[in-house]
């Protein structure tokens, strides 16, 4: 198998389409039939069954085919692990088999009925969905934030998840996975093409804004953990819900710029960050501006007060009080009170 994508997915079925290639075909045209489907098994035990269309060899040794199939889930609780390991291995390998094979030979005019098949097929599984990569941050409105995203699945094995709802965690200085939830991660109509790097959208709808502002203040890591998912029939199907409850990935975060902190400082009401905390390694008492305001305050004020205020409080008023009140107060003084005013009267008298 080449590669399969999973869609319509419902809680006993789903449809795939597949590109696949038979090798060893041999060089006489042959119509290949499977009467019963395809039973796939894992770990020695039958999990359902694929229905395959016909497949014609043309006398060429390898047939490349694409098909579109259907795919019954007899075994649910098996499915479920069977799914939860391609969620989280690099590597599964699964059998198909069949008692039913028809084989009709269009050159011999025969057919062969009751043919035995089983093979093992290994595919690259989802390993775990650990390769993502946060872009930006826009604010949707003045109760959702919305963050781009980038997920590379490294399965051949592609998705339609329709939408799947996360968790958002902080993981800073102050706040840990216990204490750091920030709020619901919501992707809506989440496709995870194989072999593929994927655009993904996450709605985040914060319930603790103080630790939405220390993380988005002071940087940290995220932890982002699956609840639940809903495919785009709208129907509940554990073979998804399940294997996405142990989906876990932890990223480095760094801090906004200061005009995108401000930004959303100003989109959500400045109570809801009251308790947040400076960006600091101390605990500190809470505080109603942006966690990482201090940080750049302290440095300035600090050079206001030393370099600015000595100049103006020793050399400027050292001169004024020194060198220009001691010339006023000796010549011109002097001058003023000098005999030259005394004796000329004398002479007049």
């Amino acid at each position: 198998m080449q590669s399969s994508f999973i869609a319509n997915e419902k809680p006993d079925s789903f449809i795939t389409h597949t590109a696949s290639k038979i090798e060893d075909a041999g060089t006489l045209r042959n119509i290949i039939k499977y009467p019963g489907g395809l039973i796939l098994s894992y770990k020695k035990q039958n999990l359902g069954i694929l229905a395959l269309p016909s497949t014609e060899t043309g006398g060429n040794p390898v047939v490349n085919m694409t098909f579109d199939s259907g795919f019954k889930v007899t075994d649910v609780n098996g499915f479920v692990k069977f799914s939860g390991d391609l969620l989280k291995e690099s590597k599964v390998t699964f059998s198909i088999s069949t008692n039913n094979l028809v084989v009709e030979s269009l050159d011999l005019k025969q057919t062969v009925t009751n043919l035995s098949m089983s093979k093992d097929i290994t595919v690259d599984g989802f390993n775990g969905l650990q390769d993502v990569t946060i872009g930006n941050l826009d604010i949707a409105n003045h109760s959702a934030i919305i963050i781009k995203a980038q997920m590379k699945n490294p399965s051949n094995i592609g998705i339609d998840m329709g939408t799947v709802n996360f968790t958002l965690t902080a993981i800073t200085s102050h706040l840990t996975e216990e204490t750091g939830l920030i709020g619901p991660l919501v992707a809506n109509s989440l496709i995870m093409h194989p072999k593929s790097t994927n655009e993904i959208t996450f709605v985040l709808s914060p319930t603790n804004f103080p630790n939405l502002f220390q993380l988005i203040s002071c940087g940290g890591k995220i932890l982002i953990k699956g609840v639940s998912v809903k495919p785009s029939t709208g129907a509940d199907v554990l073979w998804l819900s399940i294997p996405i409850q142990n989906y876990r990935v932890i990223k480095p975060f760094s801090p906004l710029l200061p005009h995108s902190v401000n930004a959303l400082l100003q989109a959500f009401p400045a109570e809801m960050i009251e308790s947040s905390h400076v960006c600091s390694n101390e605990t500190s008492k809470p505080t109603g501006t942006a966690p990482n305001e201090p940080k750049k305050t302290d440095a300035p004020k600090a050079k206001e007060s030393s370099a600015p205020k000595a100049k103006e409080s020793t050399a400027p008023k050292a001169k004024e009080s020194n060198a220009p009140k001691a010339k006023e107060s000796d010549a011109p003084k002097v001058k003023k009170t000098e005999a030259p005013k005394e004796s000329k009267e004398p002479k007049e008298s």
